[in-house]
């Protein structure tokens, strides 16, 4: 049998507020979703929020929805690299890439002939 507390877990939530962080979206998630449903842009549900007193931004109603979104998928919320997803900037074939001056040059001689000091030359005059 458990020892009696000093402080009984009803009295101690009573007086006293979690310090967590909680978003105030969650209560409107349903309408959120609802009006994404319906395609509402996120421009037009931040006004509805603004109308309800919530100020939000377009870009964190974005990212509320994304972390939402996993975790109703069994994720821990937020953006999950994609393994085959093509990385960003601009992206060329394998030959394209290829420094021109790297190529081998017609006639040239090979890398392990290579002679960093020049040859002597004599120059005659005419």
């Amino acid at each position: 049998m458990p020892s009696e507390r000093k402080l009984p877990i009803d009295d101690f939530v009573r007086t006293n507020k979690p310090n967590g962080k909680v978003s105030a979206l969650l209560d409107y998630l349903p309408e959120i979703l609802t009006l994404r449903s319906q395609n509402y842009t996120l421009q037009q549900i931040c006004e509805w929020l603004s109308a309800n007193d919530v100020r939000v931004t377009v870009q964190a109603l974005s990212k509320f929805l994304i972390v939402e979104n996993q975790r109703a998928q069994g994720g821990k919320g937020g953006r999950k690299p994609n393994i085959n997803a093509i990385p960003a900037g601009r992206q060329r074939a394998k030959e394209i890439n290829r420094n021109p001056l790297l190529s081998r040059v017609e006639g040239a001689k090979d890398a392990g002939t290579y002679n960093p000091v020049p040859a002597k030359i004599e120059i005659s005059k005419d």
